[in-house]
């Protein structure tokens, strides 16, 4: 799906990236209050049409290399009311990060390319993996509760209908096709089973997705596969048609990030990892708030995202928009790695929400490799 910028079908190979927490010892794999899970959920590696790439900037030359050490949450986890999910696309991991600061209590390895990850309400997290055509849902506990097949592939993002308990699965490529061939939006009734497929001929890949609190489904991605313009679509509540195109006033995106319903604005969150067409190597994240009337998608306001040295924070793909008590926070990757951004330090990231600015809380390690996606799990 994408990760944390685009980069075109026609470039070739897909990238990867991978992450630790600073507000723990990088020697935590080790330590004796972590319990290993011992699953696996990768499988067999799906073979990827030769063209796709996956959406980061920063290390799209890097080929993704699997962790190999064993799943594990610490013995603590049950006191942890607030976890952030965070998917590492290069290495395979999806960390488990306790909230407000970010301290790691948890890694689940084994995956093939995770990237945007969905939190159901209820606390589980649905990670989808692009490599291997799969979308395993994970407790709060880090315990695998259910895994849905992807019959196209490319699954790289995911929504949940609170009203209807519907998984919405949106596909970069449609793998069952000729190589390269437009993605799809799967809809899983109640989140298993067989999807039912839609799309709309004008976006080809699909990146990120979103339900509003009435069901109706947003979507974004790229027109094309030789450069990713952006677009935005929905799917309404009830709909059985295809999706309808939206237009976007007010403002620009650049380079496609986050789409997210922000239930405590009531506004649409959408991101752009090069702000103001700012590219490399100054590029700037930040996450606009729109308000949705009928077909049209009215930019009103912005969130800058800064890193934590005051700089302009460097594809950030997916984060998200939650609270920790009465705090409004948005939370994720901010892939600076490679120097791509003139900066080394990739990061997970805090930051208020919706004044933005510099990071309230960072955690880095030298194991990060190329995060991408973030959910919110709350006990």
């Amino acid at each position: 799906m994408k990760l944390s910028g685009f980069a075109a079908y026609a470039l070739g190979v897909i990238a990867g990236a991978a992450l630790v927490a600073g507000c723990s010892s990088s020697a935590g794999l080790q330590s004796s209050s972590q319990a290993s899970t011992g699953f696996n959920p990768a499988g067999s590696s799906i073979a990827q049409p030769t063209g796709l790439r996956h959406r980061s900037h920063a290390v799209a030359d890097v080929a993704p290399h699997s962790d190999h050490h064993k799943s594990w949450v610490s013995a603590d986890l049950a006191k942890t009311p607030a976890l952030l999910f965070v998917s590492d696309y290069s290495n395979g991991d999806v960390y488990m990060m306790a909230l407000p600061k970010l301290t790691l209590k948890g890694t689940l390895t084994g995956f093939s390319q995770p990237q945007s990850l969905c939190g159901d309400g209820h606390g589980d997290v649905w990670i989808p993996a692009t490599g291997s055509n799969q979308i395993f849902k994970y407790s709060h506990a880090g315990t695998l509760l259910a895994t849905l097949t992807d019959p196209d592939g490319g699954p790289d993002g995911c929504a949940v209908d609170k009203t209807t308990g519907n998984l919405a699965v949106v596909n970069q490529y449609n793998g069952s096709g000729p190589s390269s061939a437009p993605g799809e939006v799967l809809i899983y009734p109640h989140a298993s089973g067989s999807p039912v497929v839609y799309a709309t001929n004008t976006i080809y890949s699909y990146w990120n997705a979103t339900y509003d609190p009435q069901g109706n489904l947003y979507v974004d991605g790229c027109t094309s596969s030789s450069y990713c313009t952006f677009a935005l679509a929905e799917l309404p509540a009830g709909s059985s048609q295809t999706l309808t195109p939206l237009n976007l006033t007010g403002g620009t995106i650049y380079f496609t990030g986050v789409v997210q319903w922000d239930k405590f604005n009531n506004n649409l969150a959408i991101g752009d990892q090069e702000c103001n067409g700012q590219g490399p190597p100054n590029e700037t994240s930040c996450v606009y708030h729109a308000s949705v009337s009928g077909s049209s998608v009215t930019i009103a306001s912005m969130t800058p995202l800064n890193n934590s040295a005051g700089g302009a924070s460097c594809d950030v793909d997916q984060p998200v928009i939650g609270r920790y008590y009465s705090r409004e926070l948005i939370a994720g990757p901010d892939l600076e790695g490679s120097g791509y951004c003139g900066r080394t330090d990739t990061s997970i990231g805090r930051w208020d929400y919706p004044a933005g600015g510099s990071m309230t809380h960072q955690s880095t390690n030298a194991a990060f490799d190329e995060p991408v996606g973030a959910a919110i799990s709350n006990r």
